[in-house]
């Protein structure tokens, strides 16, 4: 679910262009930079596989993709590691930063902003006690933060609602359905966008209700997204061992 905000290029080739204006630019600034005098020709050689499996990659042939994958992961690891061993620190300058096609240097610390964006999720089952939770932003709204993550939290309701002795059990089963997060037992803190939770026998035939947000680094909570809901299938149920049980989303207005 993260987005991608690397500094290194989108295009293969365009990370062998970065890679060998490194090696220029290194091998004028070895001593200044502190940088090992056998660092430019270990990444010219990693630099000229990549370039070679590249050259022969066919997108008919798995195994040449395969050698090409190998080889810009070594040459990538490479780079990260030039990165953040020699050029994080002084007396790399603004203009040094940006000759390696970095960006500058910001010592100005950006705040994080509380998230805006909702979740949807859709549920199915694997067997009869293993539902699966696929999450996504909501189309339209603002994109998350690289360091979102989002929590994701869940409640189960016996048919008709729980009695309060049960709502006051160690389970906690719910009396009525849920109209948002609130109060619902956490299940997971994750960036995954798939994640899969188990129910015990007992409460096959149950409802259980999912709903997710989104937190970011500094523990600040963005708006619950809809409630969707489940029927837990019965081990004896044919239709909910094959995985497939009746979704009934109820309809919460999302603010």
């Amino acid at each position: 679910m993260r987005k991608n905000r690397d500094w290194l290029p989108a295009k293969r080739v365009d990370i062998l262009i970065m890679a060998r204006t490194w090696v220029d630019i290194i091998i004028l600034n070895l001593l200044a930079w502190g940088i090992p005098q056998d660092l430019p020709q270990e990444l010219t050689r990693l630099i000229m596989e990549a370039r070679a499996a590249l050259d022969a990659a066919s997108p008919y042939k798995t195994n040449m993709t395969a050698k090409v994958v190998a080889a810009f992961n070594k040459l990538v690891v490479k780079m990260r590691f030039i990165k953040e061993h020699y050029f994080l620190k002084p007396p790399l300058t603004d203009t040094d930063f940006v000759a390696l096609g970095l960006a500058a240097k910001d010592t100005k610390p950006t705040p994080a902003a509380p998230p805006r964006t909702h979740i949807l999720l859709n549920i199915h089952y694997e067997g009869y006690n293993t539902a699966v939770i696929s999450m996504e932003p909501m189309p339209g709204d603002p994109p998350a933060d690289d360091d979102d993550y989002v929590r994701l939290v869940k409640g189960t309701m016996p048919a008709g609602g729980a009695t309060p002795e049960q709502a006051a059990g160690p389970k906690h089963y719910l009396m009525k359905p849920p109209s948002d997060g609130e109060g619902l037992e956490s299940v997971v803190n994750t960036q995954r966008s798939v994640e899969r939770v188990s129910f015990p026998p007992e409460e096959g035939g149950m409802t259980a209700y999912f709903c997710a947000r989104y937190v970011n680094s500094k523990g600040e909570e963005g708006p619950w997204g809809p409630v969707v809901a489940a029927i837990i299938p019965r081990a004896d149920n044919p239709q909910g061992a094959g995985g497939t049980p009746p979704n009934t989303p109820p309809s919460p207005t999302v603010p």
